[in-house]
């Protein structure tokens, strides 16, 4: 019998969730059991049913980490500042975050179970690896395209970015083979040029009537989000708004102004069958610092997420390579509402912080870096991109680790 990929299976349990599933108008995405272990192995993925934008995506993250030479720069790792304080740090280079980005991969051998480094491999075995993990990555950004056809806009505007610099930067030495003119120049144009789409979508006022939408149109009453909660969420959970939900192309939402660039949040609270609309739920960075919000500041068709740690398995045997990813959820959730809840008080970042706001944090947040910083201090999980010295909501939606459990609408 034909062997159907996990992928396509994904799909169609993805589509048959959005269309039939409802509970108090509440479309359930996942809502696994905390403990679930998912394994995705390459060999059974269809790479020709897999979306164009998200293996754009990684074939162009492959290619720059080559082009480059950043997978022989693990020198730099030593360079990276490390924020275990409470003080404010230099900013990496986009380099670096490249370079954090492999070094932080949890790779192990398959026979052996052995922890492997990136850097360990040699420039063969790094290839392949890459090529299969490309493969997995894609697969997972493709089912979430499908749930949000926002996120595959906003990946589509990076790609357009990412490759016009690599277009410019970029020359094939040989076939198949790339090198950049200077990388500190590639990396530097990179950086302003992602930061000037970055400022021209907070600038641009969307075309709804060419789309027709309504910019109030992500309005729910608050009582959805609280049976939405009280179903599906747990202590710890994010919930993230997007700033026009389910509707390409549209990146901010003025009919809103907390949420015109989107929001997240860490839940602190499940609200009770008769909870008010003022009562509190979320922990979270807005204008006037970290603080508590309420059901009714939320009341915005939302999405409620985990996190989950991510597992390479490496088969390398030459020509024959293979690879699969172990996905464990995190069962402990409400650890991360604890890290939320100990900046109660900290400022939101300057206004010339805002493109490097990671950066800023401990000592001033914005919504998603809050929950960016809180991720890796309670789980070691690193939720970023690896080209943006900002997290955005969208950001948060398509990083590997983070799965959605429930989009409420």
């Amino acid at each position: 019998m034909k062997r159907i990929s996990f992928f396509i299976l994904n799909v169609i349990a993805c589509s048959a969730i959005f269309v039939g599933c409802n509970k108090d108008d509440v479309a359930i995405v996942d809502d696994g059991t905390d403990s679930q272990v998912i394994k995705s192995d390459v060999e059974n993925v269809d790479v020709s049913k897999l979306n164009k934008t998200a293996v754009a995506r990684f074939d162009n993250i492959k290619k720059i980490v080559f082009a480059t030479g950043i997978n022989k720069s693990d020198d730099l790792v030593d360079d990276l500042v490390t924020k275990s304080g409470e003080v404010e740090v230099e900013e990496p280079t986009i380099a670096e975050l490249f370079v954090e980005k492999l070094s932080s991969l949890d790779i192990v051998e398959d026979e052996s179970s052995e922890q492997i480094s990136f850097f360990d491999m040699d420039e063969n075995e790094q290839e392949a690896f890459l090529e299969n993990w490309a493969i997995l990555q894609a697969e997972q950004l493709s089912e979430k395209f499908l749930a949000e056809p926002e996120l595959e806009a906003a990946v589509e505007a990076e790609n357009e970015v990412i490759e016009s610099v690599l277009d410019e930067e970029v020359t094939e030495v040989k076939s198949g083979q790339y090198h950049v003119k200077d990388k500190e120049a590639f990396f530097a144009k990179l950086g302003e040029r992602l930061s000037e789409k970055e400022k021209q979508l907070q600038e641009q006022t969307p075309d709804t009537k060419a789309i027709g939408v309504s910019l109030s149109s992500n309005a729910i009453n608050y009582t959805k989000l609280r049976s939405g909660l009280r179903s599906y969420a747990r202590r710890g959970d994010i919930l993230v708004a997007l700033p026009m939900h389910n509707q390409p192309y549209v990146w901010l939402d003025f009919g809103n102004d907390q949420f015109k660039v989107g929001h997240a949040g860490i839940i602190t609270s499940i609200p009770s069958a008769t909870a008010a609309a003022t009562e509190p739920i979320v922990v979270a960075a807005g204008t006037s610092g970290v603080g508590d919000e309420s059901l009714q500041y939320w009341s915005y068709k939302c999405y409620i997420a985990g996190l989950q740690k991510v597992k390479w398995v490496w088969k390398w045997r030459g020509f024959k390579s293979g690879l699969y990813k172990e996905v464990t959820r995190v069962n402990n959730p409400a650890t991360l509402a604890s890290w939320g809840e100990s900046y109660k008080g900290r400022p939101y970042v300057r206004w010339y912080e805002f493109l490097t706001a990671k950066w800023a944090a401990p000592s001033r947040f914005t919504c998603t870096t809050l929950v960016w910083w809180c991720a890796g201090k309670a789980y070691d999980i690193n939720v970023s991109e690896w080209y943006k010295t900002l997290v955005t909501p969208g950001g948060l939606l398509t990083d590997e680790s983070v799965y959605i459990r429930c989009n409420v609408q």
